[in-house]
């Protein structure tokens, strides 16, 4: 590996990967590392080195010794990751950053901690909605994070706590975050264009899609979440009765009583779509008609892509009542559900 400097791409899950490689082609950036702990899969003609790992970085528990076994798991896995990544990285002088966010503990080591005098600039990449309203870390949030925190110590992990958004962007080291629409982010003046791919098909008139957000269990509980669940699946087959139902869950959390409450509305109608390829590959398979979700990225990005002229219907339900964020879902035209 010989150049003055290098790309370097943290990619914990698919999306991410897939807005990197977007990036990628329509920058003509050169010279790319991809760190992928997850063993996600990656156009292997983009990239002049891919450091593969084989860590399941997807968590559907709940229970909290369960949540605590999995995140010993992901911390012993990234100990002995990182220290593969500093022994193929050994002779890249200079590199840029390119990240979503710094919640993940490898991504929030290697972002103030690995080589920060070797790293040129750091660009944030579009990872959801979280660009498009201030959000702060609430009180239980941040007791999370001092947990995990706690936890890396025990590891020998450094992990900084972040109070603000957690994408760094009111970071001064932060210059530029790459976004689907940089007019409406916060920090405009630190957004730049992120390409996507348009997305276009016949829909099947009789499906629907619904993208669910489990791992918001984690934030407001289980009872809450089914409660509101419950209130949405009433809303929706109030509306679309005979209509073929599929539930596209988060990669991460738990979708089990999701699944009863899914068969007592919908009957047969019912189908759980579990992949982790990303929502805007997994819609070309499913051809929904209309589309619902809370607050999800993936409808934010379903919605973009869609090109106009496709009769396709989207709803959101936000668990936020950040005003920025529901006007931003008026504006492209997501029906909000009361």
């Amino acid at each position: 590996m010989k150049s003055d400097c290098y790309n370097l791409f943290i990619g914990i899950s698919p999306s991410h990967i897939k807005n990197f490689e977007y990036l990628i082609k329509s920058n003509g950036i050169k010279n790319t590392i991809l760190l992928n702990p997850g063993s996600f899969s990656f156009d292997g003609g983009l990239w002049e080195l891919v450091i593969v790992g084989s860590m399941k970085l997807t968590s559907n528990e709940v229970k909290f010794y369960k949540k605590f076994l999995y995140q010993l798991y992901k911390l012993k896995f990234y100990k002995n990751y990182i220290k593969d990544v500093k022994s193929q990285l050994k002779e890249v002088s200079k590199f840029n950053l390119y990240y979503c966010n710094l919640e993940d503990v490898l991504t929030n080591n290697i972002f103030f901690h690995y080589r920060s005098a070797d790293v040129k600039e750091r660009f944030i990449v579009e990872d959801g909605v979280l660009n498009y309203y201030h959000y702060r870390v609430e009180n239980k949030r941040l007791l999370t994070f001092y947990y995990k925190k706690l936890i890396c110590l025990i590891f020998g992990f450094r992990f900084r706590i972040l109070k603000e958004s957690i994408t760094g962007i009111e970071l001064d080291k932060v210059k530029y975050q790459y976004v689907r629409l940089p007019g409406k982010a916060i920090f405009p003046e630190k957004s730049l264009q992120l390409p996507y791919p348009k997305i276009e098909y016949h829909p099947k008139d009789k499906c629907i899609l619904f993208i669910g957000q489990d791992i918001i269990i984690n934030h407001i509980g289980e009872v809450e979440y089914l409660k509101r669940i419950n209130y949405y699946f009433d809303y929706i087959a109030s509306g679309y009765s005979n209509f073929k139902f599929v539930y596209k869950p988060h990669r991460n959390g738990d979708y089990t009583n999701i699944i009863e409450l899914g068969r007592s509305y919908f009957h047969g109608n019912f189908e759980v779509f579990n992949s982790t390829e990303p929502v805007e590959e997994a819609v070309l398979k499913i051809r929904p008609i209309a589309i619902f979700t809370f607050s999800s990225s993936g409808a934010l990005n379903l919605r973009l892509s869609i090109v106009k002229n496709s009769k396709i219907s989207f709803y959101a339900y936000p668990f936020l009542s950040d005003k920025r964020l529901i006007d931003l879902f008026i504006k492209l035209d997501i029906n909000i559900v009361k």
